[in-house]
């Protein structure tokens, strides 16, 4: 589906499809994490950080990957050359290796134009569109301090203090002991 994720259950009927004998090993091998989903992230993250990268580039520069296509696509032809996919990489600032990333959307090698020059079509590019990825760390990182900023622009003045000794509250753990030692009921019944 050009999601960038499998799921097991897509895992397992290529496997039976190739009738690869130990597919639930290679499963366990690739999701390390235990998400019941692998992604490029997990076996190549080189190569996903490129196609993440033009694919963001692509969207915040056109708007989707198709509109990067029809701008890329200089001359018209339905195929993108490597002049001109640098030529537009370099102009509009996308500094990922512009070499590696036409070989990696040139897959088959046959985008080959009536000039005899290789190329990349729009039918290479497209899964780029329904492809996600995952955040970096950098980003969460972006997304927690924005949510932060965000919550302190919407404090009322005079607040401040409150909502601050209620968020230290919340945010740190409950010590069992103390609550056994001031009688709480409900911490010092036995199970039933």
């Amino acid at each position: 589906d050009d999601s960038n994720c499998v799921t097991w259950e897509e895992f397992r009927l290529a496997g039976q499809k190739l009738r690869y004998p130990r597919f639930a090993s290679a499963w366990r091998a690739l999701d390390e994490d235990i998400s019941q989903s692998i992604s490029m992230v997990e076996y190549d993250p080189g190569s996903a950080d490129l196609l993440r990268s033009f694919r963001n580039w692509a969207l915040v520069n056109f708007g989707s990957i198709r509109q990067c296509f029809k701008v890329l696509d200089q001359d018209g032809n339905g195929g993108v050359t490597f002049a001109e996919l640098k030529r537009a990489c370099h102009k509009m600032s996308w500094d990922g290796d512009v070499r590696i990333l036409f070989d990696y959307l040139d897959v088959d090698g046959a985008g080959i134009l009536a000039e005899g020059r290789r190329s990349v079509t729009y039918n290479e590019l497209a899964f780029l569109d329904s492809w996600t990825s995952e955040p970096t760390e950098q980003e969460f990182a972006c997304i927690d301090d924005a949510v932060m900023a965000e919550g302190r622009a919407r404090r009322k003045p005079g607040n401040s203090a409150r909502v601050d000794a209620i968020t230290a509250r919340l945010v740190t753990p409950v010590e069992f002991s103390l609550a056994r030692n001031r009688g709480c009921e409900f911490l010092s019944r036995p199970p039933e």
